[in-house]
């Protein structure tokens, strides 16, 4: 197999692995009656709720696109351990759920309108992504890249 297409793969298993994961930590932290501030970017695209199903298969493609690209196009450019690589690379749309989606969406800049714990619960929920998807796509595939 050539290595975009591995690229490619890692990403599909890698993103899904890691939507599941996040989606049970999102789970979690809503029963403990906690607010993470999740949702707002489908309902953005969308232009409204897509309920319980279709935001769970918005967050799964989301997180498989958001992988696959970093697979693809990102990981062999960044420092670290993959679970780190991971990490580093969920900031970026990190931030743009805390100083885009949720202010369009109404919740103030991070959610505070939500909860004063929002902006760390997504900043959470988005690392623990981060770090499993970068964990599973693992070390950088070009010869001679910092590992």
């Amino acid at each position: 197999m050539n290595r975009f297409l591995k690229s490619i793969v890692t990403g599909i298993i890698a993103g899904a692995a890691g939507a599941l994961i996040n989606g049970a930590a999102i789970e979690a932290v809503k029963r403990a009656g906690l607010r993470p501030g999740t949702g707002g970017l489908a309902r953005l695209v969308f232009g409204h709720n897509l309920g319980p199903v279709g935001a769970e298969v918005f967050h799964f493609a989301m997180g498989i696109g958001m992988a696959t690209t970093y697979m693809v196009f990102v990981r062999d450019l960044l420092p670290g351990p993959g679970w780190i690589r991971g990490l580093i690379f969920v900031q970026l749309p990190g931030i743009a759920q805390l100083f885009w989606v949720l202010p369009a969406t109404g919740h103030g800049v991070a959610g505070v309108a939500i909860s004063p714990a929002t902006p760390f619960l997504a900043w959470a929920l988005n690392a623990l992504f981060g770090v499993v998807f970068g964990a599973i796509g693992g070390a950088p595939q070009r010869k001679g890249a910092y590992r």
